[in-house]
């Protein structure tokens, strides 16, 4: 289709240039030319008369469309605003040119269940959500892509489909671990690097299935700077680590700290929601650091060694036989509020 502008006997007829502005009328495949409007200036648009490649100035994926691509292509400035969806199904290859800025620019979504490959000087920036549907190998990807701090980066797997993560030395904003199907089990993380989570970690049980996540072979430290949260029949298992939570914890189904360390240490309030005493339920060394703030207990506490250094620990909101241990409890600074609870110690208590 084109554009005509007609004055008496003169026709002037508007065409699509490879070079135009892009941007999405409705979901649909990429190749698919009625999906998409074509424009010189990104002010006055025509349907388009030929589906976007590497030449396009710039290609907006708009709010409410999905568009998927349904054949290996490559293409380059392609902005996924609030709201759509970009998606690479199996079998199929995107891959992206260098360009200015980020050649694949996420507010809204892409799901990924191919591959995305980088051409020389190639980057990919999100603000939104990825999610990382596919047993592609995703350091690569992870090494051309900046995630900011409210990102979203989710691995979905399920009991037919083993994503492997990358965590060693990783800076994420949201991580999400979720089944779309039986148990997702993702390989046993590996390395000693620090891994940053702005916001919030969860071992999700949405999606269908749950997830049994095994970091017993990473050593590193964790540090997540919101919620950690595991759902229900979900499993977060740790090895040596000291994971630093400074948001609140929510235990919804099962946690195995190994010989792990988790510590409160945020400067606002904390709250602990441990979902019980029993197995899947307990900590090895739990610690709260806080310079201020209260971490307020919600249900029983039970650990090999509970360390107060600084800050107050409240049990007021949780059962009267609050906090256990199966070690010491160790006080050399802070405030213990325990209220009418009471305070099982099997070790010591320092200082006595």
């Amino acid at each position: 289709m084109r554009s005509q502008i007609v004055s008496g006997n003169i026709v002037v007829t508007d065409s699509t240039l490879a070079t135009d502005y892009f941007q999405s009328v409705s979901s649909g495949n990429w190749g698919n030319i009625a999906i998409w409007e074509s424009s010189h200036d990104a002010i006055t648009w025509i349907p388009a008369t030929l589906v976007p490649t590497t030449a396009a100035n710039q290609v907006f994926i708009r709010n409410t469309h999905t568009v998927t691509v349904a054949s290996s292509i490559s293409a380059d400035q392609v902005l996924v605003v609030t709201g759509g969806q970009l998606t690479i199904p199996t079998s199929v290859t995107l891959t992206l040119a260098n360009g200015d800025a980020f050649d694949l620019d996420v507010s809204g979504i892409v799901l990924n269940q191919g591959t995305i490959t980088f051409g020389s000087g190639a980057t990919m920036g999100v603000s939104g959500t990825y999610i990382h549907n596919t047993t592609t190998g995703v350091t690569s990807l992870l090494n051309g892509t900046t995630l900011s701090p409210a990102s979203t980066f989710v691995y979905r797997g399920s009991d037919s489909l083993n994503v492997t993560p990358s965590i060693s030395g990783r800076t994420y904003g949201n991580l999400i671990f979720e089944s779309i199907g039986g148990q997702y089990t993702p390989v046993s993380s590996s390395g000693a690097g620090a891994m940053a989570i702005n916001g919030s970690f969860t071992i999700s049980s949405a999606g269908g299935g749950t997830v049994s996540y095994n970091m017993t072979g990473y050593t590193g430290t964790i540090t997540v700077g919101g919620d950690v949260s595991i759902g229900n029949s979900s499993l977060l298992t740790l090895g040596t680590s000291l994971l630093k939570v400074r948001g609140n914890w929510n235990n919804g189904g099962a946690f195995s700290p190994g010989t792990s360390t988790v510590e409160f240490d945020s400067l606002t309030a904390q709250t602990i929601t441990t979902g019980g005493s029993g197995t899947g339920k307990t900590f090895n060394i739990f610690k709260v650091n806080k310079a201020v703030g209260t971490a307020t207990l919600a249900g029983p506490l039970r650990a090999a060694t509970f360390t107060l250094t600084l800050g107050t620990f409240d049990t007021s909101a949780a059962s009267s036989s609050a906090v256990t241990t199966t070690g010491d409890l160790i006080i050399p600074s802070g405030t213990l509020a325990a209220n009418a609870s009471t305070i099982s110690v099997g070790g010591g208590w320092f200082p006595s």
